[in-house]
């Protein structure tokens, strides 16, 4: 995961004082601006502050444009940015809109196979998914999958992000076989490549553990949630809102194996947590496995 630093409000506010006088002077510092302006849009995210972040986004966008045109790079990283925040806040339509814009000006820039072709694809996706549009989203989850796999290791965590997603749509679509091994295959190559105890981790646990749950295989689902659980409060906080969620989770599992006493305690803790942590399952979005999609453009 890629932790932004976070600035007081009085901060924020006179970095994008900064930002926009800087876009405003010259085409030369345009580029510059929109890196900057980027990367200021992800500390908003990460602060639960997406009209902000969006707004953000969007003058980076535009500072690329004044510099390079629609043809640039730099400019389509922070598109892909601003997909990952409207699907992380449910909003697919949007999301799906954004990309499909894009699509052909990213082949032709990028080439047919090209690494960050693929990322545009997996965004679409998941906006795809998010619609349940399952027959539109599982060819470009695939297509991602193919590139990344050709363009580099197939066992690095970029492809087990797509393959984490794939595992869920086979199981929402009733394969259950395929879903199972897609899903233990991200969790194992997310294992290997960050080893056993770090926060990237806990996606991968948490949705194997929900497969095994949905399905029936209970017991099996326990350790997992217990594991991602125990990560979530060492990484993230006992606190924090993916924290809560597990715990939610959990403690549908506990209660489906008569442990009651300890649902009903987790439940209470899940409660109080999300109840102060109302930003939405978007958070969740932070701990996508190997930061599929850095804010920053490099």
């Amino acid at each position: 995961m890629q932790f932004h630093s976070v600035a007081s409000g009085s901060e924020f506010s006179k970095l994008r004082m900064l930002l926009f006088v800087l876009v405003s002077i010259s085409p030369a510092t345009a580029d510059d601006s929109g890196r900057a302006l980027n990367q200021l849009a992800g500390d908003y995210q990460d602060r639960g502050q997406y009209a902000e972040a969006e707004k953000l986004y969007q003058q980076s966008i535009l500072a690329f444009e004044r510099s390079s045109g629609h043809k640039s790079g730099a400019r389509l990283g922070v598109v892909i940015n601003l997909g990952i925040l409207y699907t992380d806040q449910r909003q697919f339509t949007k999301a799906e809109h954004l990309i499909r814009r894009e699509l052909a000006t990213a082949e032709e820039l990028l080439g047919p196979v090209s690494p960050g072709l693929a990322k545009l694809l997996y965004t679409l996706a998941r906006a795809m998914h998010g619609q349940r549009k399952f027959s539109e989203a599982e060819p470009l989850y695939e297509r991602a999958r193919a590139i990344l796999e050709r363009s580099g290791d197939p066992e690095k965590p970029t492809v087990a992000a797509v393959l984490s997603h794939l595992g869920m749509l086979f199981y929402e679509t009733g394969r259950e076989s395929e879903a199972e091994a897609y899903l233990v295959r991200s969790f194992a190559i997310c294992e290997t490549a960050f080893g056993a105890n770090h926060q990237s981790l806990i996606k991968p646990l948490a949705n194997l553990g929900d497969f095994y749950f949905w399905i029936g295989r209970t017991a099996e689902a326990e350790p997992l949630f217990a594991r991602a659980l125990a990560l979530s409060v060492r990484t993230l906080g006992p606190d924090d809102f993916v924290t809560g969620e597990i715990l939610r989770v959990y403690s549908s599992v506990l209660r489906q194996m008569n442990r009651r006493r300890e649902a009903k305690d987790m439940a209470k803790r899940a409660h109080t947590i999300l109840a102060k942590r109302s930003r939405g399952m978007s958070r969740s979005a932070t701990i996508e496995v190997g930061d599929l999609l850095p804010r920053k453009n490099r």
